[in-house]
């Protein structure tokens, strides 16, 4: 089967240098199987929880993670019986389902320098391209080239500077701030709060005696949209595969494809691309979301009745206020009378239809959708559509649980840090992606959080986390980003289930 896909937002891929595009693989194999082992074994445990087989176990770190049995259920199934590769103590075999780019058909992908425009929208973007910067007095010198500048050798190291040097000539008007690019060269002659540069420079940009800003340029590369890659689907040569098997582990693939996003800020609805189809299975890409989700619950749930067997689980009923102990795609437990807040409460079950499930599908529409979703994460454009002033606290700040959009969530020492120093982070369980005027946010309600986390800003609040506060913190940003959305012009529609 062969795969076509068309960015619809900017892609920010790396390569052995981060801030540089590979071009032979921006979209390397491994990171495209990487997500769809990632949604498959969503499936298979969505699958387990269901049927009371997967409950997990607290830690003294998490609040809870799959047993070791569960986790070898889960990896067996996906691997074996998923067709996906497996590498276990015994039974281990290669992947039967191969993702073939040809770079030779990648040549179409020329990646450029990150634009002044895209980092005033996109905030993961503007914290890639942070740079450190000095204020420093500009001299010129009649024995200096054109367009070159000498800098201290020490000032350029503590800037990153290697070989350019960007100068910015600063105005009370932001937009009307001049910025350019010269050669720079080391020199232990130049005072480190001076740079000297050519006469004639000094005087055509007016900068001469002027205090100016130094830093490194933007070095951060990106592929725009409409660009193509092509991925081919097919079987290892040495495997006699089962029909059913594919079927549900190629409906993984299209979740992943279709609700998962690469690069860079990829669960921020960068790096996202819109698919066209061709050969077997390819029905699969093409349904939309709900008949999706729904086609791939099933399949990979009959996937994992025929294979339980190998598992040494035990069964046991769930509780009404259960998490799965890792994300799960399933609708097994409602949520929403387990939320403590009334307003919150009331504001979701109108909004979404009376729901909070393990997972949620929710479809935004409207315009603008990929900067406004995007930058919900980030406080001051989150509580400026709320409340009007970056000033202002939201909930998520008001009751410490802005922690439940991502770990580690700090800068300058302030924010949310894990207290525990076996865990160093935790992804976001609300995942973006985004076509055209139409995004969708995939929520995952899972108990495998840091039990003990430390805010830090004006003073320091110790948070302790359980299963019922991340419910309640989850409760509590679906109701922001409802409101947000609402008063960012957007709809919101719950999609699945």
């Amino acid at each position: 089967m062969e795969l076509s896909l068309t960015l619809d937002t900017p892609f920010l891929p790396g390569s052995a240098d981060p801030n540089r595009v590979d071009p032979d693989w921006p979209l390397r194999p491994s990171e495209v199987k990487g997500i769809w082992r990632w949604w498959a074994r969503a499936l298979v445990a969505g699958a387990l929880f269901e049927r009371g087989l997967l409950h997990g176990e607290p830690t003294s770190s998490i609040v809870k993670v799959p047993t070791s049995e569960e986790a070898s259920c889960i990896s067996r199934i996906v691997g074996l019986n998923l067709e996906l590769g497996y590498a276990g103590k015994r039974d281990s075999r290669a992947s039967c389902i191969r993702i073939i780019i040809n770079p030779d058909d990648q040549q179409l992908l020329p990646s450029q320098l990150i634009t002044d425009e895209l980092i005033n929208i996109f905030q993961r973007i503007k914290l890639l391209t942070l740079r450190k910067s000095k204020k420093v007095k500009v001299k010129y010198r009649s024995d200096i080239d054109r367009g070159k500048v000498k800098v201290n050798p020490e000032v350029m190291k503590e800037l990153d500077i290697e070989d350019k040097i960007e100068i910015i000539i600063k105005s009370k008007f932001k937009r009307k701030s001049r910025k350019n690019i010269f050669i720079a060269i080391p020199s232990d002659d130049v005072p480190k709060g001076e740079i000297w540069c050519n006469e004639n420079d000094a005087k055509k940009l007016g900068i001469n005696n002027n205090t100016v800003i130094i830093r490194a340029p933007i070095s951060l590369e990106y592929i725009a949209v409409n660009r193509t890659i092509k991925l081919i689907i097919d079987k290892n040569p040495f495997c006699k595969l089962n029909g059913a098997a594919v079927e549900a582990s190629l409906s993984a693939l299209a979740l992943a494809l279709k609700y998962s996003c690469f690069g860079k800020g990829g669960r921020r609805g960068l790096g996202c691309f819109s698919i066209n189809a061709s050969g077997p299975y390819s029905k699969l890409f093409m349904m939309d979301a709900k008949e999706l989700i729904n086609y791939a619950v099933e399949r990979v749930s009959k996937v994992v009745d025929s294979a339980i067997k190998d598992c040494r689980l035990k069964e046991s009923k769930l509780d009404k206020c259960e998490l799965p102990p890792m994300p799960v795609i399933s609708k097994g437990i409602n949520y929403i009378d387990c939320v403590e807040n009334s307003e919150v409460r009331n504001s979701i079950s109108k909004a979404l239809n009376n729901a909070l499930h393990p997972y949620m599908l929710i479809k935004v529409t409207g315009p603008n959708v990929l900067d406004t979703l995007h930058n919900f994460f980030l406080r001051p454009r989150r509580t400026i559509a709320l409340l009007g002033s970056h000033h202002r606290n939201d909930d998520l700040r008001a009751t410490y649980n802005a922690w439940v959009l991502g770990l580690p969530r700090e800068q300058k020492n302030t924010g949310y840090m894990i207290k525990s120093s076996d865990v160093s982070r935790r992804a976001s369980p609300f995942i973006v992606s985004v076509h055209g005027d139409r995004a969708y946010v995939s929520v995952f309600t899972s108990a495998d959080w840091p039990t003990q986390l430390e805010w830090r800003g004006a003073g320091s609040q110790s948070i302790s986390v359980n299963q019922g506060r991340v419910i309640n913190a989850i409760a509590i940003a679906l109701k922001e980003l409802i409101d947000y959305s609402s008063k960012s012009g957007l709809q919101v529609v719950r999609v699945w289930p």
